[in-house]
């Protein structure tokens, strides 16, 4: 018979506090809600926690860290570079896909103002992961990487799921009516021919001075 495996407290409340961030931001949110949820006790937060936004940067670096393992694990599987580079775009579609909560606090923090907050995101996940998928680039096409074709690439991909509530809607539009995987494979083979463009003019897009 299977062990069943029981989250410990700390756990759960990161869990539940994913699902109530997610919904309604840090500020939408009290600790007193989340200990509800949890079904703990607000001294049993504070034992872990000593303010809602520690929780809350708990929550983006369980949520960051994870993702980005992912990322960088994509991008180092046997293959020639296109197939990493075709990976990585794979598992970053898929992860954001199936993990609602997720994607909504990703988006929350790329739409807040707050410049700590930006600062959090690009140290704890963000800059080892473009730092590693510039260097895919360079594989693919030497100076890919230098110019635009990463961010290219996190701005298609976020582009397309935060508009695919309303593309699913649209009439006589042959990409709306695809399933979703159809449309991953077809968002990917459509960067991968740009980037195939970037690389024949790669002049164009490498920074001045690079």
């Amino acid at each position: 018979m299977g062990t069943v495996h029981t989250l410990s407290t700390q756990e759960k409340i990161l869990e539940v506090s994913i699902d109530l961030f997610a919904e309604s931001g840090m500020s939408g949110v009290t600790m007193r809600q989340i200990a509800h949820a949890a079904e703990v006790t607000l001294p049993t937060i504070y034992h872990y926690f000593d303010n809602k936004e520690m929780l809350y940067r708990a929550v983006e670096t369980k949520l960051y860290s994870a993702h980005a393992a992912s990322l960088l694990s994509a991008m180092q599987v046997v293959g020639s570079a296109s197939f990493r580079l075709r990976q990585f775009m794979a598992v970053l579609l898929e992860v954001l896909a199936h993990n609602p909560p997720y994607l909504r606090i990703l988006q929350r923090g790329l739409l807040d103002r707050d410049p700590d907050n930006h600062k959090f995101l690009v140290e704890n996940s963000l800059q080892n992961v473009v730092d590693e998928l510039k260097a895919l680039l360079d594989e693919v096409s030497p100076g890919l990487g230098s110019g635009i074709a990463p961010l290219y690439i996190f701005g298609c991909i976020l582009g397309h799921l935060a508009l695919q509530p309303v593309t699913s809607l649209l009439q006589r539009h042959p990409f709306s009516s695809l399933e979703r995987a159809c449309q991953s494979e077809a968002l990917i083979e459509t960067i991968m021919i740009t980037l195939d463009s970037m690389a024949e003019n790669s002049s164009t897009f490498v920074a001045q001075g690079s």
